[in-house]
């Protein structure tokens, strides 16, 4: 799939910064819809951002909201990938999906495949970036030292040293509860109904300019597909 095809809509570009060069109103954004799927703190202006983060959907309470923390983005609103999000299906030209998968269970990672296939709109592209499991279970079989399978923990994400705190843990999901390769990404993208699925780098669709950062590919997993 070509470029070109991603960057416009009925014959408009897609990102502000092209809407300004041509003179186009930024209010015709509204009508591409640009989802962020987990942004946590990653919300450029110009996506439509969502995180499913307690201390979001706290903030988000009229008046009580106000006396909650913020460590958010003001543009960052509360959403579900999983439960689903109150946007009409094939409402979506692109759907970024960065290091959020693998804070959900397997199950909750297939319905939140379906439910973004169903917002993007036909020729609508997901960039899904995963931390590699491969490369971590590699870097694990070639350390010799003794506490090889205690780092394979701690970097993986998928155990704990302590317990935390409760409030922490109510308000937290740092967890890792499944992961990733590129075999089994490809394959739940195929399941789900994706097609031209391929590995993608940093800066390769410009589509995804604003919201994507060059730290966030290291060692990781990184496919683009598109729903035809």
């Amino acid at each position: 799939m070509k470029n070109e095809s991603i960057l416009s809509l009925a014959g408009r570009p897609s990102t502000r910064r092209e809407l300004s060069r041509t003179g186009v109103r930024a209010e015709a954004l509204e009508s591409v819809t640009l989802l962020n799927v987990g942004c946590g703190r990653n919300a450029p202006a110009t996506w439509r951002n969502i995180d499913a983060s307690p201390t979001v959907l706290l903030a988000s309470i009229p008046v009580f909201g106000r006396l909650v923390p913020r460590p958010f983005p003001v543009n960052v609103r509360y959403g579900n990938i999983v439960r689903g999000l109150h946007l009409r299906p094939s409402s979506c030209q692109a759907v970024f999906c960065c290091h959020t998968l693998e804070h959900l269970t397997y199950q909750g990672c297939l319905r939140a495949l379906h439910n973004m296939f169903d917002l993007l709109s036909t020729n609508g592209v997901l960039r899904v970036v995963v931390p590699d499991l491969r490369k971590l279970a590699t870097v694990y079989l070639e350390h010799t030292a003794d506490d090889a399978a205690s780092r394979l923990m701690r970097w993986s994400g998928l155990g704990e040293e302590v317990s935390p705190a409760p409030l922490r843990r109510l308000l937290g999901n740092s967890r890792h509860r499944w992961m990733w390769d590129q075999k089994s990404l490809t394959e739940v993208l195929r399941n789900s109904g994706f097609h031209e699925i391929r590995s993608c780098t940093y800066g390769d669709n410009p589509i995804f300019e604003a919201v994507e950062s060059k730290d966030r590919y290291e060692d990781s997993v990184a496919l683009e597909a598109v729903k035809a």
